[in-house]
């Protein structure tokens, strides 16, 4: 929801209903209830300042929105590549140290560079290797 929609759910919530609000700013009904809901005091009035800050801090911490830093990422290359680890090995590492970064990434990264793919299959086919 855009801004401007939560400064019209504010202007208009008092004076009419979720369905008429949802056709002026052209969103559906559930996302104009969703949001009072979410963003109203416990007196059931909606704050839109309030709104907007909460929407900006939840975008901020969401993982997609996160950039991982080189220093962390050329880190956790040097775990896979000399100590042979697997993502989970390295994540789990690098989390002792306060370093937070998802197995999922390194996947990824891996993926993106295929000088890498053997580093890949190495620990895979370890990992489900039976002794």
């Amino acid at each position: 929801l855009t801004p401007w929609g939560k400064r019209m759910i504010l202007h208009f919530v008092c004076e009419s209903t979720y369905s008429t609000i949802a056709r002026q700013i052209s969103v559906s009904i559930s996302t104009v209830s969703r949001e009072v809901k979410r963003n109203s005091n416990r007196h059931g009035r909606y704050l839109y300042k309030e709104a907007d800050e909460d929407a900006m801090w939840r975008r901020e911490r969401t993982a997609a929105n996160r950039k991982i830093k080189t220093h962390v990422m050329k880190e956790a290359i040097k775990m896979l590549v000399k100590d042979q680890w697997s993502p989970e090995q390295i994540v789990a590492n690098l989390k002792e140290r306060n370093v937070m970064i998802s197995h999922e990434s390194i996947y990824r990264y891996i993926r993106e560079h295929q000088d890498l793919w053997k580093y890949y299959f190495n620990f895979k086919y370890k990992c489900n290797k039976k002794d």
